[in-house]
């Protein structure tokens, strides 16, 4: 069929809006049809109208007078967000639609053009999230909405292909070199924690010496902070040209990790690959049932200082604060390091991420550490607050810092 020249006229990227809004993809997410709402009104109504931040902050996400897109991320959190579903959308659902919407990297302006081919879809692993009978609610109370990650990655992967590439701010770009390999790849280990149990009785965290002979072991799940923080740091190394592997951690092969710089995505208690290297020194993580304020998960301060806090609380369910920890500690050789994004649960996990990713909160780090333009980056270990709204991490905030030796 031949394609139309030019983009699609009013009422055909209106009709697409609606298509996308009833679709199963946004269905569910009210926030991101709000959102989409909002982008498609302006772009179709007022063509060419800059978007400002505090705009769509007040008007689509529902933000209050005193919102400041300076300290709140909200709104790029929830554009990338979006950006990420149109994609998925179109790989599920609409891949026979015969408009495109889309989200130009670096825009609040939506775009519409016809599609000239039919996309390939993706591959995506068909086991969803199990549905966990009342003895399982333990588990999702942890905060592990459990993700297929091979939806995510190839999300991201395809909005690479189809965005113009950014530049990388100096302060993250300095920062995220320390971890370059070459000539060998930066490895990037992402969480996948072992259960036991299956969909009809429910999975359950598996005892740390668990063999695969007494229990089927279930490891093909991972939290959907650590797979977004994964979708994040594929877009940021491409932007950097960086090489790098990812791996889930029962895949990692220790002969191939001591010759790389090394990214953990995930705590150590879910990422089991992390006990075989040099880790966190100044802080620990414990578990949901453990004294003190049992049915609370926290952050140790295993050494606080005068005027610090032993234990860093998350809140429990609906979840609004989350503490992570940001560690760059020694690599299995000398030359070589490795950095831990760690949060309590998989909010703070991606909130972690997303604040190694932005450029005032880098550069405010770099400060702290005393790392001039061109200074090493020194070994430490950070504690963050990030704060929760929508079940999206937003506002990371450094509480802590700790320099290693």
């Amino acid at each position: 069929m031949e394609v139309p020249s030019g983009g699609p006229p009013k009422d055909e990227s209106w009709e697409q809006i609606r298509r996308v809004l009833a679709s199963s993809s946004f269905v569910n997410s009210e926030v991101l049809r709000g959102l989409l709402s909002h982008l498609a009104h302006v772009s179709i109504e007022e063509p060419g109208r800059a978007l400002k931040e505090y705009e769509i902050g007040t008007d689509a996400l529902g933000r209050g007078p005193d919102f400041d897109p300076r300290v709140d991320s909200s709104v790029r959190v929830h554009s990338a967000r979006l950006r990420t579903k149109l994609i998925e959308y179109y790989h599920g659902p609409g891949a026979g639609d015969p408009v495109e919407v889309f989200l130009p990297k670096g825009t609040y302006l939506l775009s519409y053009r016809y599609r000239t081919v039919k996309p390939e879809t993706v591959s995506v692993d068909p086991i969803a999230a199990p549905e966990p009978p009342r003895k399982a609610v333990r588990l999702a109370m942890v905060g592990w909405l459990v993700a297929v990650v091979a939806a995510v990655i190839a999300a991201g992967w395809l909005s690479h292909r189809w965005q113009e590439p950014t530049s990388v701010p100096t302060s993250v770009r300095q920062f995220w070199s320390a971890f370059d390999s070459r000539p060998n790849n930066t490895l990037v280990v992402f969480s996948n924690p072992r259960f036991v149990g299956n969909t009809s009785v429910g999975l359950r965290y598996a005892p740390p010496k668990l063999s695969a002979a007494s229990e089927e072991i279930n490891d093909r799940y991972t939290g959907i902070g650590e797979a977004m923080a994964l979708h994040e740091l594929t877009r940021l190394f491409d932007q950097l040209r960086l090489p790098f592997l990812a791996k889930r951690s029962s895949l990692v092969a220790w002969d191939e990790a001591r010759t790389r710089n090394l990214v953990f995505i995930g705590g150590p208690n879910v990422n089991d690959s992390q006990a075989e290297l040099p880790t966190l020194e100044q802080f620990g993580f414990k578990p949901i049932e453990d004294l003190p304020s049992a049915g609370l998960g926290a952050i140790v301060n295993l050494h606080p200082s005068s005027g610090e806090q032993s234990h860093y609380f998350n809140s429990g369910p609906p979840y609004v604060t989350d503490y992570a920890v940001i560690g760059v500690v020694r690599g299995m050789v000398p030359d070589r390091r490795a950095l831990i994004i760690a949060g309590r649960t998989t909010f703070g996990t991606q909130g972690a991420t997303e604040f190694l990713l932005d450029e005032n909160h880098v550069s405010g780090l770099l400060k702290r550490l005393r790392v001039g333009s061109s200074g090493r980056l020194p070994f430490f270990e950070a504690l963050l607050r990030i704060k929760i709204s929508g079940g999206v991490p937003v506002q990371p905030e450094l509480v802590l810092l700790k320099n290693r030796q």
